[in-house]
């Protein structure tokens, strides 16, 4: 109701100033003609209809938008967890979710990570937060510390070390050399 009001609002306003300008440059058009100008090489400006103006906008369907973002959201936590560093942005990512992205940890990108598109979802319009990730909102860039090296493997010496141990001792088919 509130819309159609605003939009005969908007239209009459329209219409208004269509008019006036008509009625400001009556004179200069009057002038044009006495003086010769714009003859029949010039065609004449279209005409616009007042119908034109009650054409109704088609509003934007965010409904791909809620169904990609989530996606850009996991993908961008997977791609940071694999370097090990925050990943950079994708470029059409918003910038209150770019602002919220750089403050999270590895553990919260984990979870977001492990979590389905729904939850990642209604994560983001703060409907059902996923447990352990802070809601969205701007946060400090963090820069993640260095994850620990894992130790070498102190186990077997690998094949070439079994290989050197079989060249020494002599093997028959009744056993060890004595």
């Amino acid at each position: 109701m509130l819309k159609a009001v605003f939009s005969a609002i908007a239209s009459a306003l329209k219409s208004f100033g269509r008019m006036f300008g008509r009625i400001a440059t009556a004179p200069f058009r009057m002038l044009d003609g006495v003086l010769g100008g714009g003859g029949p090489d010039v065609p004449p400006a279209p005409e616009v209809s007042a119908e034109a103006d009650d054409v109704p906008r088609v509003a934007p369907d965010h409904k791909r938008l809620y169904e990609q973002l989530p996606l850009d959201v996991m993908q961008w936590c997977c791609d940071s967890l694999v370097a090990g560093e925050q990943a950079s942005m994708p470029p059409k990512m918003p910038r209150s979710i770019a602002a919220w992205l750089n403050g999270l940890t590895r553990d919260e990108c984990i979870a977001l990570a492990c979590a389905d598109r729904i939850s990642v979802s209604d994560h983001i319009r703060c409907y059902d937060l996923v447990a352990g990730v802070r809601s969205v909102q701007p946060l400090d860039r963090l820069e993640w510390p260095p994850e620990p090296g894992l130790a070498p493997d102190q186990g077997s010496g690998g094949f070439l070390s079994v290989l050197a141990d079989a060249g020494t001792a002599t093997w028959s088919a009744a056993g060890p050399a004595p």
